[in-house]
């Protein structure tokens, strides 16, 4: 078991390098964007972003989790692999079709995105990570999240001009360098190697799995547009810069859990100790910004464009929250207890939605928001750990 851990540590040192330059590149990003732009255009940029999460969730209901499996199987990986990306390929048909349609009714451009729906589905990355080929997966990521961040944050501080156009180009672009990338990575041609085939007959428990993990990955996305009708000013820079600053923790956590993924699956003492590992690197970060975290954010950011005690104390309350138990899901879904899994998403996610917009129509305080995303992450990790059902039937497996 040392041995594992020892040589997927030194590929999460590699893949932590890569993602920690990422992750800066997203934070400069947002110390530049909200320093230097309007509230309506960063409102614009805000929406792109989280049209292009949801898409990514949307194109990827259920089918990478249900056939990670297979995926990750010598045999049946190219057969698997065909078919989740035959699914995906007609969902993200059917998304470009609705933004095309919505953007020649509206000539909103923040629907450009969904454009490149087609070229999101294609890449393949996940089954990357289900290959073993963790740091292949990770330096596409980088490809495709740091540099359109890098260039874009340039951009803005020369004083040129970017708007939404620009900033779904550039995205779009790398989107598609990655895509080429991962398929030389996997050694895949979509001209030689892609057979259509769609396995209607698993449709259902697909949409089942999909439902639940689509849920929980967009849902802070929601929150975002629910709340970009309602504030402006500095309360939507506030948002913005705390779910980007958030989303980078989130970050840093799944590709932990990604390098690990194997051994969270097969083997409950090593999920333990991973558990561990992220529950101190969280408790230290929150020591750090507890010491320095209103200079940080100060340094970096312009105190008249956003709150910053209220990002701070919020942060600081996030991180603890995701401290806890944060394998737990990932568990949960891929020992294939899809019924249980959706149905803590969902009735957390849905109570979550309601009372954000119910926070936002009556006009609670900003940092009511953030609190409540925290408990939501803290309530979907303590119940995949502690309900009944879950500590009876959840048996560890081992995967030779």
């Amino acid at each position: 078991m040392r041995n594992i851990l020892n040589g997927r540590f030194n590929k999460l040192i590699f893949v932590f390098f890569l993602t920690g330059i990422g992750q800066l590149s997203i934070f400069m990003f947002s110390v530049v964007s909200v320093n230097n732009l309007d509230s309506a255009l960063l409102k614009d940029i805000g929406l792109v972003d989280n049209a292009y999460l949801i898409i990514s969730s949307v194109i990827s209901i259920g089918i990478t989790q249900y056939y990670a499996k297979d995926i990750a199987n010598e045999s049946t990986w190219l057969e698997s692999y065909n078919k989740s990306l035959s699914f995906r390929l007609v969902l993200s048909c059917i998304v470009f079709m609705v933004g095309l349609v919505h953007l020649l009714i509206t000539g909103n451009t923040v629907q450009l995105i969904l454009l490149f729906a087609p070229i999101i589905a294609i890449n393949g990355d996940y089954a990357l990570y289900m290959r073993g080929k963790t740091i292949q997966a990770a330096f596409s990521s980088f490809i495709r999240n740091t540099f359109p961040y890098i260039i874009l944050s340039i951009l803005i501080a020369l004083g040129l001009a970017v708007d939404v156009t620009v900033y779904v180009m550039i995205v779009g672009f790398f989107l598609i360098v990655a895509s080429l990338l991962v398929n030389r990575y996997l050694i895949f041609s979509f001209f030689k190697n892609f057979n259509f085939k769609i396995e209607w007959d698993r449709l259902g428990k697909i949409i089942q799995v999909g439902i639940g993990t689509s849920v929980f990955n967009v849902i802070k996305n929601f929150i975002f547009i629910i709340c970009a009708a309602y504030w402006t000013g500095i309360g939507l820079a506030t948002i913005y810069a705390f779910l980007k600053l958030y989303l980078m923790f989130f970050g840093v956590k799944r590709m932990v859990i990604q390098t690990y993924i194997k051994e969270i699956i097969s083997d409950k003492i090593m999920s333990v100790k991973i558990n561990y590992m992220i529950g101190i690197g969280g408790l230290s970060l929150v020591l750090l910004l507890l010491i320095g975290g209103p200079f940080y954010l100060k340094w970096f950011f312009d105190e008249s464009k956003l709150d910053i005690q209220v990002l701070h104390f919020s942060l600081l309350f996030i991180i603890v929250c995701n401290s806890f138990y944060s394998v737990e899901l990932t568990r949960l879904l891929a020992l294939g207890y899809f019924n249980l899994y959706s149905a803590i998403t969902i009735i957390a996610s849905s109570i979550c939605l309601m009372l954000v917009w119910l926070f936002n129509k009556f006009h609670f305080p900003i940092y009511s928001i953030f609190i409540l995303i925290g408990l939501y992450d803290l309530i979907i990790s303590l119940s995949c750990k502690f309900l009944p059902i879950y500590r009876l039937r959840l048996i560890p497996k081992r995967i030779n």
